[in-house]
């Protein structure tokens, strides 16, 4: 089961503890002074959906301010990473009206050369980022620390080093250099090739101080933390795999069933979701394994929902005949937004011999020739998974909750005693969790998903 991490009683006090006793770092008021410019990073809304810096943002302003700082010193930039800028009114809504009333405040543009200073080369990636960061006395960002697909974890450097990069950097970030590095996985953190360059860049920008936040499926902050860059994404990171880490009874599975469609889990959104479990650190999928994916409304019929990302993954799909394609495709002519999602379905596919069904309402053909399956209930989606794995499948159900990762921390399955063993694999037992998933199809409402009788059963296996 996930384990219970209540949230801050009191988020303020919460904040103002964590910029009085940063980690590793000198106070924010000690580093900078009457005449300092200072640039503050916050994540624009497209490019974090669920930031804090309607609360993050000010804490941070108050320091400076009685650091001496003055309201003209002060440039918040809002970083797009290569989603669509923000609207006046989309800054209004994240960082409320006293801030974007009083300060600078300017949205990135990845792509325009003139804005981005050239950072030099690191790991065959040419680095720009954002010369009001760049150029700034003093370069401090927000940020909520969660599990990242290929990052590992969000969070640090992260806001500076892709939300305010030229676009070049970022696309090169999601290359087939990084993604198919076997160290660039959802979960890890410390040896993992795109964190690091992740964090080189945020150090060649001059990021010096961070104020991170933790933030569990449900939304509620569990956990804050201010300082250097680095040490506060290592000291929120190990916090946040308590909760997004679900240990899982087993060290291997036939089949994992992904959390219910939660609001806004389109197509899209439940393809890239895949990736915390099929490109996890923990690796609990067997190869010629089965993933089960909820999703709800496909974003191409949702007008207005779907930026560029979405439209480039759906544009591949429909143009694709088979996943071994893609993969060349991707591979000769580099990743761009969106396609990245694709290419790592791609490759549990091609490499690993991953199953993907998708379970939903969905009119496109966009998946028909992909190599995905699509089926619209719970019950086609079981039987195809015994059709593929056999009739007695260890199953994985995960608990509702977007980006949760199921990890083995105990015994691995291949060092138990035989007579354990056996018990393990009693088919009573086996029969009666695959009878309980497959019985949630009697009260699946797909518009809800089936949230309302998935927590009864949690996370569970076979035993």
């Amino acid at each position: 089961m996930m384990p219970a991490v209540e949230p801050l009683s009191d988020l303020g006090e919460a904040i103002l503890a964590a910029l009085a006793r940063p980690i590793s770092s000198l106070p924010l008021t000690m580093q900078c002074h009457r005449g300092s410019r200072v640039t503050l990073v916050c994540a624009d809304p497209n490019y974090d959906p669920d930031g804090l810096d309607e609360i993050l943002a000010p804490a941070l302003i108050r320091e400076l301010k009685a650091a001496g700082v003055h309201d003209e010193d002060i440039t918040i930039l809002s970083a797009t990473g290569l989603c669509q800028q923000s609207s006046q009114a989309e800054l209004y809504l994240q960082l409320g009206d006293t801030v974007v009333g009083r300060y600078t405040v300017l949205n990135h543009d990845p792509y325009n050369v003139r804005e981005n200073d050239d950072l030099g080369v690191l790991l065959n990636v040419p680095v720009s980022v954002n010369y009001h960061a760049v150029e700034a006395d003093i370069l401090i960002a927000t940020g909520v620390v969660r599990p990242h697909a290929y990052a590992g974890y969000t969070g640090g450097s992260k806001v500076v080093a892709e939300g305010c990069a030229g676009a070049a950097t970022i696309n090169e970030l999601y290359s087939p250099q990084f993604l198919d590095d076997p160290s660039v996985l959802a979960g890890n953190v410390n040896d993992n090739t795109c964190q690091r360059a992740i964090r080189e860049i945020g150090q060649r920008a001059g990021l010096v101080f961070v104020l991170n936040a933790v933030v569990d499926p449900n939304g509620n902050v569990v956990a804050v933390a201010a300082g250097a860059p680095n040490a506060v994404h290592d000291r929120l990171v190990e916090f946040a795999r308590n909760i997004y880490e679900v240990e899982a009874p087993r060290d291997t599975y036939n089949v994992i069933i992904a959390p219910p469609a939660e609001a806004g889990r389109d197509l899209y959104a439940a393809t890239c979701d895949s990736a915390f479990i099929t490109m996890s650190r923990s690796g609990l999928l067997v190869k010629g394994g089965v993933v089960v994916l909820p999703f709800g409304e496909p974003a191409a019929h949702r007008a207005g929902s779907h930026g560029p990302d979405r439209q480039r993954f759906l544009d591949i799909l429909a143009d694709a005949t088979d996943m071994d394609s893609i993969l060349r495709q991707l591979r000769r002519q580099g990743i761009r937004g969106g396609e990245h999602c694709v290419y790592t379905l791609a490759r549990g596919i091609v490499e690993k011999g991953y199953r993907i069904i998708l379970v939903g309402d969905d009119s496109t053909s966009v998946t028909s020739r992909s190599g995905l399956i699509i089926v619209r209930s719970m019950a086609e989606a079981t039987e195809l998974a015994e059709a593929f794995v056999g009739s007695r499948p260890y199953a994985l159900v995960m608990p509702p909750g977007r980006r949760l990762m199921p990890t083995y921390t105990g015994v691995k399955q291949s060092e138990r005693a035989q007579s354990e063993r056996a018990q393990i694999d009693d088919p009573s037992e086996i029969e009666d969790t695959r009878w309980a998933v497959r019985q949630l199809e009697a009260d699946l409402d797909l518009e809800r998903g089936f949230d309302s009788l998935l927590p009864k059963s949690g996370l569970y296996s076979d035993n």
